[in-house]
Parts: C-alpha cells; structure tokens; sequence
C-alpha cells in the first residue's frame, strides 16, 4: 500500500515551540520506521503554501493508495484543499498532534472532515501512528490491535541515525518558496472561519437567493416572528441548538436552517444582542449554518453535530 504523508504550514518548525511533543524529524523517523513495520510504502512532503499541497496531491493521485494529512493552520480555512482531497477521492484520515476542539473557537472547525474518513486528534505523536495503521488495515475506526502496535512504536526510542537521515539524505521534500518579503499587503479582515469579508457575504448572498421562501417550512409558527423574537431577547446558543436539532430530526429542511441563520447572522451584523461573552461564537456558527445550503459549505449530520457540541 502507498500511502502519502501531507504535513501543512509550519509543521517544519515542530519541535522549536515549548510543548512540542516531538521535532519534524523524528516525527518523520517514526512514520517511516512504523509504515515500514505495517508494510506500507510512505511519500512525505510539507509546504507553508495552499496551493503547492493541492499539486502535490493532484500529481501524486495515481501512487497513493490513501492519503494522511495534517492540514494545520488550513485545517479551518481552506477549501480548495477539501475540493481536492474530495476530487482525487482516496480514502483520507486528518490527524493533529493537538485536539483542536479544545482549542480557541476559530481553530475548532475542520472544513476537510467531512470528505475524510476519520478524524484523529490529541495524541501527540501516537495522532499520526493511529492514522496510519487504520489505512493500513482499513479500520478507519481503530482497533484493539493497532493501539498496541502504536504504543510499542511510540515507546521504541529512536537512533540518532535515524534521525539524521531524515534531516539529510531522506529529508522529506518542503515545497515551500521561503519567508514571505516585508512590506507584504496588511492581512484582510475574515469572519470567523477565514473567507475574507467580500467572499463571505457574497456567499451569503449566493445562499439567499438560492433559497426560495416557499421553500422554508415553518413549525406552526411563523420564522419571522421568531426571528424577531430572538433579536428582542438576544440571540443565544440555546436557540441555535433547538434548531439544529429540529434538521437532525429531520422536522426542518437545510434551506429552512440556511435561511433562519442567515437572518440572525445578519442581525448580529447589524448590533441586536446576545447571550453574553457568545457573540464571536454565535455569529460564526450562524455564518457556518447560512451557507450550510450551499455545495461549498454543505455540513452532515456529524457536522451538524459537532456545531451543537461547541454550542454546550
């Protein structure tokens, strides 16, 4: 089996931060000694950059087998990395040395999760083994038997050799094209989930006139009174999750949810209130379910469950 490592941005610094379960080398050391150990044949390349990741993944789709990525700052942003990864269609596990939704709100979304078959986070370096021995094996879920063999090749200490080869000979390739030059642009204002603000409310938009009034069905109750309910006591998570609920238990439509978090988003935009200290939450869980009725942002159900997670 041929399997492709994809580090993202920054991960070539690993081990230089305070907390750092491991360097970029020896993390490289381990997936190649275990790949070896599993019988699989690993490619591993890193990049700072988007679009050089795509490429490598577009050249490299009739090698590999599956795909394991780390995606790291992109992980919240990037959807033309989903796009790809989508497109090539392998099967594909995101990995993170942290458990990123114990992180700060902007870092908790993935927008690739849904075209993988499995998220593994918060392990350290036992994140990437784990990954790996489920695409091996094809549990994309785990097993009893892979947990074993990880913990073994996480305690199995590393030859300086080893790790030496990887810094030199065996290097993984680095796509990068180096430091960006000073004096760059001034970065532009995002909403939440890194579409700048021009892209956001243009999808927005795209979102509204897709959706046709008639095709909003309400639960006895008419949305705009509703609506307007919520901006005179404050929009708050509670609500947000009553109507998650209601589309997972299939009693609203997604253009109905799309429709109903588009007018809160856009009330929040225009200062109505909110449940305190929520408001950065609320409006970027309102803009994730206004474009959830769009092919770029469409969410399953396990997203959808995810966003009322966050919402607790």
């Amino acid at each position: 089996m041929n399997i492709l490592i994809v580090h993202g941005p920054n991960l070539n610094l690993l081990g230089e931060a305070k907390g750092d379960p491991c360097s970029y080398a020896e993390l490289n050391a381990r997936l190649r000694s275990f790949a070896a150990q599993l019988g699989a044949s690993v490619k591993i390349v890193q990049s700072n950059h988007e679009g050089l990741l795509i490429d490598t993944l577009q050249a490299e789709r009739g090698w590999a087998d599956c795909v394991l990525i780390n995606p790291a700052a992109l992980t919240h942003t990037s959807y033309a990395l989903r796009e790809c990864l989508r497109i090539i269609n392998r099967p594909t596990i995101e990995v993170h040395l942290e458990d990123i939704r114990r992180r700060e709100t902007w870092r908790r979304r993935s927008v690739i999760k849904d075209v993988c078959e499995a998220q593994v986070m918060g392990k350290g370096l036992e994140s990437y083994l784990d990954g790996l021995e489920r695409l091996v094996s094809g549990k994309y879920r785990g097993t009893a038997k892979g947990r074993a063999k990880r913990a073994a090749a996480v305690a199995r200490p590393v030859k300086k050799s080893s790790v030496a080869e990887t810094k030199e000979a065996r290097a993984p390739k680095t796509l990068g094209r180096g430091a960006p030059r000073t004096g760059a642009t001034k970065p532009v204002k995002t909403l939440g989930r890194g579409l700048e603000v021009a892209d956001a409310s243009k999808l927005l938009k795209q979102a509204a006139d897709t959706l046709a009034p008639s095709s909003v069905k309400t639960l006895g109750r008419n949305d705009e009174a509703a609506s307007a309910g919520l901006v005179k006591v404050g929009i708050n998570r509670a609500a947000v999750r009553e109507r998650i609920a209601s589309r997972l238990g299939r009693k609203t439509t997604p253009s109905a949810l799309a429709t109903w978090a588009r007018e809160q988003w856009l009330n929040l935009e225009r200062g109505a209130a909110t449940e305190m200290g929520q408001r950065e939450l609320l409006s970027e869980t309102l803009q994730t379910l206004a474009l959830s009725a769009t092919p770029a942002g469409h969410m399953s159900d396990d997203g959808l469950i995810d966003l009322m997670t966050r919402l607790e």
